[in-house]
């Protein structure tokens, strides 16, 4: 029985292995054309005077991550369970009392992991707010520096991206 879950583990290990890049680089480039065609009938591409290149160098970076987390979580999470679960059968077949203590030690750290990822994603959500605003008011200026130089607001703009910088780093 070892044996053939441990056989079992090499195999999911190397299907999964192979299966993850293949779904990772389908899911970056769906994701990708489904954000660029959002963007591109997007109010604020359709505003003038307002250059946003950086959006889309901050979009392809967002789907890059994005692949690379699915990638990761194919990879290594699946047969990652697979090794957990066969850890528990074979301890809980080896010593029952050991098994049953290692479960639910193991359902715990779930569990808490789970409350602290939701928490830690919103506080990211916020994060990423706080940086694309930063972003949004760097390109504004660079994009329109003769509009506020003519009219004598670098004060207040370097005033806000101060304020904003602040948020970021808060």
């Amino acid at each position: 029985i070892m044996l053939g879950l441990v056989i079992l583990l090499l195999v999911v290990s190397y299907v999964t292995h192979l299966g993850a890049h293949a779904i990772a680089n389908e899911s970056s480039l769906v994701l990708s054309t489904r954000v660029f065609e959002r963007t591109l009938r997007s109010r604020v591409l359709r505003q003038e005077g307002l250059l946003r290149s950086s959006i889309v160098m901050r979009l392809t970076a967002d789907a890059d991550r994005v692949s690379g987390a699915v990638e990761s979580t194919l990879a290594s999470g699946f047969p990652g369970v697979g090794r957990l679960v066969i850890s528990l059968v074979l301890l809980t077949a080896i010593e029952w009392k050991a098994g049953v203590a290692m479960t639910l030690a193991s359902l715990g750290f779930i569990l808490a992991r789970r409350r602290i990822g939701r928490r830690m994603l919103v506080v990211d959500r916020d994060r990423l707010h706080a940086m694309s605003q930063l972003g949004e008011n760097v390109d504004e200026t660079i994009a329109n520096a003769r509009t506020l130089t003519g009219l004598n607001l670098i004060g207040w703009q370097v005033a806000r991206f101060t304020r904003l910088s602040e948020v970021v780093e808060h």
